[in-house]
C-alpha cells in the first residue's frame, strides 16, 4: 500500500512540475507581452505629447492673427437662427421664381460674362493705345514733312526771284495758317557785295514787281503741290515787256523740268517773245469779225 501511495505521489509531483513549467512559460510570455505593450504605450504617449505641442503652437499662432471669437449663442439659439434663415431663403426663392442653385448658376454665368467683357475692354484699350501712338507718329511725320516742304517752297521762291536779281523770303506759320511773303526788289551796288536793300511787304511793291513776285511764289508752290495742271489768267497785266518775257521764260523752264505737269497761260497781250516749240503751243484770238467770215482762233 505504501508503494501505491508513493507511486500516486510521484505522479502528482510530475503533474505539479508540469504545471509549474507551463506557468513559467506563461509568465515569460506575459512578461514579453507586457514589455511590448509598455513600449507601444511609451511611443503613443510620445506621439500624444508631440500632437499636444503642435496643437498648442497652432493655437498660439491663431491667437496671433485674431482674438478668440466669443460664444454669444447657445446651441438651441443657433439651431433656431438656422431654421429662420432657411425659411427666409425659401421665401426669397418663391419671390424670385428661381431656386438657390439657379441663382448661383446665373451668377456664375454673369461672372464669366463680366470677365469676358473685361478682357474685351482691355483689348480695346490696348488697340486704342496703339492707334493713338500711330496717330501721334503720323502727326509728327506730317509736321516734319510740312516743315521740309515749307523750306523747299522758300528755296524755290528765292531761286525764282533771283532771275530778276530779287531776293526774299516766305515765312509760313502753320499754327496760325498764314504765310508772310517779303521781297527785296533790288540790290544796292554801292554796298559791299551788292547787299540787298531792306525787305518790304508784297503790297508795297509796284504793280510789275508784285506780279513778278506772285508768279515766283505760284511757281514755288506748284513745285510741291503735286498738281498736274497750272492755270494762270492774265498774270502779266501790270508787267512791262521785259518782265513779261522774263516771267514766261522762267515759267517755261520750270515746266520743262516737270514732266508730270502742264500749264495754261491766258494773257491779254501778244506773246511774240514766246517761241513755239514741241512742248509750247500758242493760240491767239483774232480781233472780232463782225461779218463772221474769219475764224476766231489761230494756232501757232
Amino acid at each position: 500500500r505504501l508503494k501505491e501511495e508513493l507511486g500516486r505521489l510521484e505522479e502528482d509531483l510530475k503533474d505539479v512540475l508540469g504545471q509549474r513549467d507551463t506557468l513559467r512559460d506563461t509568465v515569460e510570455n506575459l512578461g514579453r507581452d507586457a514589455d511590448r505593450h509598455r513600449a507601444d504605450l511609451a511611443a503613443k504617449e510620445l506621439r500624444v505629447a508631440e500632437a499636444t505641442a503642435a496643437v498648442d503652437r497652432a493655437v498660439q499662432e491663431a491667437q496671433g492673427f485674431s482674438d478668440e471669437v466669443p460664444v454669444t449663442h447657445t446651441k438651441p439659439q443657433l439651431e433656431k437662427k438656422i431654421k429662420d434663415l432657411e425659411r427666409t431663403m425659401a421665401r426669397q426663392e418663391r419671390e424670385m421664381g428661381k431656386s438657390r442653385q439657379e441663382v448661383e448658376r446665373a451668377w456664375m454665368q454673369a461672372k464669366l460674362t463680366r470677365k469676358a467683357k473685361h478682357n474685351d475692354l482691355a483689348a480695346l484699350r490696348s488697340l486704342f493705345e496703339e492707334y493713338t501712338a500711330g496717330f501721334k507718329r503720323r502727326v509728327r511725320a506730317f509736321k516734319n514733312m510740312r516743315h521740309r516742304k515749307g523750306g523747299i517752297v522758300n528755296s524755290f521762291f528765292v531761286r525764282n526771284l533771283q532771275n530778276r536779281a530779287f531776293n526774299g523770303n516766305v515765312a509760313m506759320n502753320h499754327k496760325e495758317k498764314t504765310a508772310k511773303v517779303t521781297v527785296m526788289p533790288e540790290r544796292d551796288p554801292n554796298r559791299p557785295g551788292g547787299a540787298a536793300a531792306v525787305p518790304v511787304a508784297v503790297k508795297e511793291l509796284s504793280g510789275g514787281e508784285r506780279s513778278f513776285s506772285m508768279l515766283c511764289l505760284v511757281m514755288a508752290l506748284s513745285s510741291e503741290s503735286q498738281s498736274p495742271l497750272l492755270a494762270l489768267d492774265e498774270f502779266d497785266v501790270f508787267m512791262d515787256d521785259q518782265n513779261r518775257t522774263l516771267g514766261l521764260d522762267m515759267l517755261i523752264k520750270t515746266l520743262r523740268g516737270r514732266a508730270d505737269m502742264q500749264s495754261i497761260v491766258i494773257s491779254p497781250t501778244a506773246m511774240a517773245a514766246v517761241k513755239s516749240a514741241p512742248d509750247v503751243y500758242k493760240i491767239q484770238m483774232r480781233n472780232p469779225d463782225r461779218h463772221g467770215d474769219q475764224p476766231v482762233l489761230d494756232r501757232d
